[in-house]
């Protein structure tokens, strides 16, 4: 009888540890889940912030405040530019994450700045493009 306590015990300290472990596995997922909603946000912000910075500048231009520089430009494009860089593995993140079931609270919202940045890296690339063209072609016209 002894024997038969002794390893009903045993089996119950086992069931313990074993739902221990899956609230530990539960509890990491989750807290990595924060860390990406941390992280998610940050960038967010840090996008927000990029995009106050250039509208102050354009104001600040448009009311001859201070011109708008080729510099500038290439610097905002420099700095849109290397937000965008960590977006693919950061969408990756939230995608394995949310087919674990825990998506976090904010990726929608990372996904609009993340396409918002991507569509003004792309006019900004079409207007360099644009830019140079109208460069060379005044350059030809004024050769020939």
């Amino acid at each position: 009888m002894s024997d038969n306590l002794v390893l009903r015990l045993a089996r119950h300290r086992l069931q313990e540890y074993a739902d221990d472990a899956e609230l530990m596995r539960q509890h990491a997922e989750a807290v990595e889940c924060r860390d990406c909603e941390e992280f998610l946000q940050a960038g967010i912000d840090t996008f927000r912030f990029l995009r106050t910075a250039e509208e102050l500048l354009r104001e600040a231009d448009w009311r001859g405040l201070h011109p708008m520089t080729p510099e500038t430009r290439e610097a905002l494009h420099f700095l849109y530019a290397a937000w965008v860089e960590p977006c693919e593995d950061t969408k990756c993140w939230i995608r394995i994450l949310s087919e674990r079931g825990f998506k976090p609270d904010n990726a929608d919202e990372f996904n609009r700045v993340s396409d918002e940045a991507h569509e003004l890296l792309e006019r900004s690339d079409w207007q360099r493009r644009a830019t140079h063209a109208r460069v060379l072609a005044s350059a030809g016209t004024a050769a020939g």
